[in-house]
């Protein structure tokens, strides 16, 4: 019976198996076999390196690689470990060739061995870093086993290896680590302060990472506990000054001192001891060792000696330079951690106070004055930078006492107190080459003060380019502006900046262009570059931009005239063009309102005296049943007056005539009068008029006053006029006062 073991690997486009058989009878023991059936190495420059590979119960000298170039290797046994190596001392493989497999054979024990192809003449090692950059240990004196542990990682997942760097040869003698990271004392070391270095190391492609290991010994207890000094001794004390005595010697020490170890920074040396106690030389806070922590201070440790003593103290060797800043996790305000009983040692935690000792500087201050670019007055509101200049200034000290405050006293200049952002007054006109200075004082305007110089350069559009860079966004500006000054030999800066999407920008650039825009938006940047503190011209920085766009990604470039053209505010007079039409206009809007209002209220005067004179307020017949009968209009024939007056004397005179007595008969009935008689009777002849003679009975006296429409009229006259019910309409007909005289006419003409 046979075993079979299949293992399959399997990655996108390829895969691969691995089959083991296992014959019936084989059994595990004195057999031989490899620690492992897998290993992976490398190959580069010639030189394998791989795993460790390690072989039991083999007693040959030899191991046969198999495989498609197998024989470009060889393959040895030194101590049990198998060391692959390349047969020449030049290794000749194909080009597309990225891995070679080769099958180990010792004896009946197989492995393989997966080599990968670096084809790189500089190796590109990966990154080993430690859990910490600084270990710190504590130790008692007569402490062994283990003390400690230190744990590194390789970027690429390798395994790696640990080893120790010690100058001190007591400390080398009694320590030691293994491939765990596992620090070890096998024997007791002498009080006093230990700093040394881990070193860890990739297996295959021997990276290298390192950190510092700081190892105190501390005696525990003493003979004679009678004198004591306090374990955390706290002070704070002013920089720039000495200051003596400290930490004094305690009462009843006669024949006893202090012996220092420095704890922070390891190679400090203003705190010191002699005889009295602990003293100090002047420090300066500002000193790279501890102006970063955001509590200034020194940590050393004192340990009473005295003479009846029988401890020995060793005295800590030379250490080297002061320790990069690190992490302190919770202990960022005091220095300090747990403190074990010991009446002869005591921690020392001095607080270094800063004074307002050191003036802000600006940013640039050694190259003063620094030119600045500006647009000129005409394009400055086209343009609209966002800022002068954006100045930065520095304080050595920290607090209170590095609180800015940017100021100027310039009319033309605005600056933002906190930021530093320099701004131009609104109305104000720089002149080419004009200096301006900036301030900066500290303890928010109550403290020390700088200043700095700025030289304004002036900016036509033939020194401006607006940049299109692909996939950017305004924090991005920066390195943007970096790369490219580097890329082209001269400083470049920005006037303003803007995102924009790319549907904003498809008509200037090509469709593959946005293809490669991932996040949909573009940085647009109006910059302008200086050589020798003088504009370049636009040509000379479209062209040396263009020569290195792809530094930067960027996807187009103009001159600001051409940039300008397409959004049609190149031409200056355009502004005014527009303004006198929006005056144009607006007069003529004002004409059309008036002209209308007008033209209406004379319509409506119109319209209401037609509706003074109109027959359709004249009453209609009582006699509804019957029928109107239409009369044909004709035109209106100009009436003589000449027979009115004799036709009114007439009436008048047969009103005169007394009425004769009639004599009263019997009057048979007659048949009744049809309506449609009666219809026949009532209808005269629509062309001849009636006239009647109204009686002025009721006159009133003439009076001439104005009518509602403000014409002059003549009064009108109130007449009784007498009709049968046969009547169906009468019309008025107006006098016409223009040929007779009204007021020697005593009549008015209806028409009935």
């Amino acid at each position: 019976m046979t075993l079979i073991i299949i293992i399959v690997y399997e990655k996108v486009g390829a895969s691969t198996a691995i089959v083991i058989a296992l014959p019936a009878g084989s059994q595990a023991g004195n057999d031989v076999s490899f620690e492992r059936l897998f290993y992976q190495g490398t190959i580069q420059l010639s030189t394998v390196q791989h795993e460790t590979i390690i072989i039991s119960n083999y007693d040959g000298v030899n191991v046969l690689p198999y495989g498609q170039y197998a024989s470009l290797f060889v393959a040895s046994i030194i101590d049990g470990e198998v060391i692959i190596r390349a047969a020449n001392e030049i290794l000749t493989l194909p080009d597309e060739v990225t891995r070679v497999v080769l099958e180990l054979h010792a004896g009946d024990a197989r492995a393989v061995l997966l080599l990968t192809v670096i084809e790189s003449e500089v190796p590109v090692l990966p990154i080993v870093t430690f859990g910490s950059d600084v270990y710190v240990l504590s130790v008692e004196a007569k402490q062994t086993g283990l003390i400690g542990m230190v744990l590194a990682t390789a970027e690429n997942k390798e395994d790696v290896t640990y080893s120790l760097n010690i100058n001190d040869e007591h400390l080398l003698a009694r320590i030691s680590i293994n491939q765990q990271g596992e620090l070890h004392l096998f024997a007791p070391a002498n009080s006093g302060v230990y700093e040394f270095q881990v070193i860890a190391t990739t297996v295959r492609s021997l990276a290298t990472g390192t950190a510092k290991v700081h190892m105190t010994v501390q005696v525990i207890s003493i003979e004679d506990d009678r004198i004591y000094v306090p374990p955390l001794i706290i002070l704070n004390r002013n920089e720039e000054e000495p200051h003596n005595s400290l930490v004094p010697l305690p009462p009843g020490a006669e024949g006893c001192q202090f012996t220092l170890n420095n704890r922070w920074p390891l190679n400090q040396g203003w705190l010191y001891v002699d005889e009295n106690g602990l003293h100090t030389t002047s420090i300066d806070r500002e000193h790279e060792s501890i102006a970063f922590m955001p509590l200034s201070q020194i940590q050393v440790e004192l340990i009473l000696t005295c003479d009846s003593d029988n401890v020995s103290l060793k005295k800590r060797s030379k250490r080297s330079s002061w320790l990069k800043p690190y992490d302190y996790n919770a202990n960022t305000w005091i220095l300090t951690e747990s403190i074990p009983y010991n009446p002869r040692r005591s921690l020392v935690n001095l607080i270094v106070e800063d004074i307002n000792d050191n003036y802000p500087i600006f940013v640039g201050k050694e190259n003063e004055p620094i030119p600045v670019g500006y647009p000129v007055y005409d394009l400055e509101e086209r343009i609209l930078p966002r800022s002068l200049a954006e100045l930065q200034a520095t304080d050595a000290d920290i607090g209170e006492n590095a609180a800015l405050m940017y100021w100027s006293p310039e009319e033309a200049l605005a600056v933002s107190p906190t930021t530093g952002f320099v701004h131009v007054r609104t109305g104000a006109q720089l002149q080419n080459n004009q200096n301006l200075t900036v301030y900066a004082t500290d303890r928010r305007g109550n403290g020390l003060t700088g200043n700095l110089q700025i030289l304004v350069k002036l900016l036509s559009a033939d020194n401006i380019a607006v940049v299109t860079v692909g996939n950017a966004f305004l924090d991005n500006e920066t390195s943007i502006l970096t790369e490219l000054s580097t890329a082209i030999g001269y400083e470049l800066r920005v006037l303003r900046s803007d995102v924009i999407s790319d549907t904003q920008n498809q008509n200037m650039i090509s469709r593959n262009t946005l293809e490669m825009s991932a996040s949909g938006a573009s940085l647009l940047l109006y910059v302008y570059g200086l050589v020798d503190g003088e504009p370049v011209s636009v040509n000379r920085l479209t062209e040396d931009i263009n020569e290195n766009a792809a530094v930067a990604s960027v996807i187009n470039i103009l001159s600001l005239e051409d940039h300008l053209v397409p959004v049609e505010i190149i031409v200056p007079e355009r502004d005014i063009g527009f303004f006198v039409a929006t005056i144009v206009l607006g007069v003529l809007l004002v004409l059309i309102i008036a002209l209308t209002t007008i033209l209406l209220c004379l319509k409506r005067r119109k319209t209401k005296d037609y509706d003074e004179f109109s027959d359709k307020k004249s009453l209609t017949s009582r006699t509804d049943s019957i029928d109107q009968v239409s009369k044909p209009e004709t035109p209106k024939s100009r009436l003589n007056i000449e027979e009115l007056k004799k036709s009114e004397q007439r009436l008048q005179d047969r009103l005169n005539t007394p009425i004769e007595t009639v004599s009263v008969e019997t009057i048979t009935p007659k048949k009744e009068t049809s309506i449609d008689d009666i219809a026949d009777l009532l209808s005269p002849e629509s062309n001849i008029p009636i006239v009647i003679q109204s009686v002025d009975k009721l006159k009133d006296a003439e009076e001439t006053d104005d009518d509602e429409f403000g014409e002059k009229v003549g009064a009108r006259r109130k007449s009784v006029v007498t009709f049968n019910e046969n009547v169906e309409k009468i019309i008025h007909l107006q006098n016409d006062t223009d040929s007779v005289d009204s007021t020697s006419v005593g009549y008015e003409v209806f028409k009935l």
